[in-house]
């Protein structure tokens, strides 16, 4: 599939719009396409499985919004309407009521001092991983990996940082860290690193 879809706050960034109707689905501005079709089945299991769609391929990072219209019909868009992104501020929901970490008096994220083994004759997955300060890390990891490994090699980046792994979508934490990789099913995962 595609890259994991992630939050971007760039908006300088490519932006698209999935809408999906009760007859189908459209992207950005486009004609109504439907699910029976073949020619969209990729494009709907990258969706489906958290993923920006191939079909996005060769964006860097495009910032994806997926609108649910499941009670109404396709609407073509009025010529020239376009909708206006969100302007305000957000809030984060749920969670401690203590206040926040913020990520700066983490301290910054250095090159992790880590290193997996990868066993190349056994099963290979890259995990995504979003550090507390946005950072990206890509790591290879077997599949017979616990989870733990990956906290492992998380705390090797963040030294001194009390922190919970999550999956980003559906967003779910990563808490049994005797789990191996295969178990928790996450093959070519984007996780997000916490702070407590």
């Amino acid at each position: 599939g595609g890259d994991p879809v992630v939050k971007n706050d760039d908006p300088s960034q490519i932006k698209h719009t999935i809408t999906f109707w009760k007859n189908g689905f459209s992207v950005d501005d486009g004609p109504l396409r439907t699910p029976e079709d073949p020619a969209n089945a990729d494009f709907l299991r990258d969706i489906n499985q958290g993923r920006v769609p191939r079909e996005f391929g060769g964006e860097k990072d495009p910032l994806v919004s997926i609108i649910s219209r499941l009670s109404e019909d396709f609407q073509a868009p009025a010529a020239g309407a376009r909708p206006r992104a969100f302007q305000g501020e957000g809030q984060t929901l749920g969670g401690s009521s203590a206040p926040a970490t913020s990520s700066a008096a983490a301290g910054p994220v250095q090159t992790p001092a880590a290193t997996v083994k990868v066993d190349e004759s056994e099963p290979v997955t890259t995990i995504q991983i979003r550090m507390h300060d946005g950072t990206r890390v890509t790591q290879r990891f077997n599949l017979t990996d616990t989870v733990g490994s990956i906290y492992s090699f998380v705390a090797s980046a963040t030294p001194g940082v009390e922190f919970d792994l999550n999956m980003s979508f559906p967003r779910k934490k990563l808490d049994d860290k005797s789990a191996t990789i295969a178990d928790s099913q996450l093959q070519n995962a984007a996780i997000t690193q916490s702070l407590k």
